[in-house]
């Protein structure tokens, strides 16, 4: 018992210094079209975790933390028509505060480099929806907005330290080595699919700096990324993704 206390504390000795060392989090919800719910769940199981990742992940401090299907909104429709979109609630965005020039270049030109070599066309940079994940960005809650801005894909990251726009893409670019781990093609649904979806035609991204609560005390940059049409459509993926 004893032992088992003194591996604790250690672990959470050695997580508080992560936000210092520039280490982020990411968040990403899956969705499901209106069929095949059920049975699609045995597509996103992975492999038992053990040890010190089992630890980690129960003390909530995992890499990239995915948010149930049963947690996230769920779409109405299979999105047939995706050239056609509309921002329910686009006159509330806005304001002087977006990312600089060189942070939607570097959004884009990292999401469309992953999309070229996976065969996906290129996104197209939206005004609006950089808007909406400001609006939500500008909030410092690590959590997704489920449904709130409107029927968007959706990438949280976090990070300490020098966290910039670099950083919050590479970070889930790195979920490649999961997919490579069980075999590719594999129906997992994670960051990098909705990077990769071909069915998203566009992209929006923002950041705030000196979010407090996500790493404690430590000041946290958070980076929101909004896909239009949302990707990780739960039965798609095989006609979305070339991994």
């Amino acid at each position: 018992m004893i032992a088992r206390l003194s591996f604790i504390l250690a672990i959470a000795f050695a997580l508080s210094l992560l936000p210092e060392m520039g280490v982020g989090l990411a968040l990403q919800a899956r969705r499901h079209s209106n069929r095949a719910i059920h049975s699609s769940r045995s597509a996103h199981k992975r492999k038992r975790c053990e040890g010190v990742e089992c630890w980690l992940e129960e003390f909530g401090f995992s890499k990239a933390i995915d948010v149930n299907s049963d947690h996230s909104h769920k779409h109405g429709n299979s999105h047939q028509d995706q050239d056609q979109y509309q921002y329910s609630q686009q006159d509330q965005y806005g304001g002087p505060d977006g990312p600089s020039n060189n942070d939607k270049k570097i959004y884009l030109q990292m999401h469309n480099k992953a999309r070229a070599e996976h065969g996906a066309p290129p996104l197209e940079w939206d005004d609006r929806l950089a808007a909406a994940a400001q609006s939500w960005a500008d909030g410092c809650v690590f959590e997704h907005s489920t449904g709130q801005l409107g029927d968007f894909g959706e990438n949280l990251s976090a990070g300490g330290g020098n966290f910039g726009a670099e950083a919050a893409v590479q970070l889930w670019l790195d979920e490649i080595a999961d997919h490579q781990s069980y075999g590719g093609d594999d129906g997992l649904l994670d960051h990098l699919t909705q990077v990769l979806w071909k069915g998203s035609r566009r992209m929006g991204c923002a950041s705030r700096s000196g979010c407090t609560g996500i790493f404690g005390n430590q000041p946290t940059t958070l980076h929101v990324c909004e896909y239009d049409p949302p990707g990780n459509v739960i039965g798609q993926a095989r006609q979305n993704v070339n991994l």
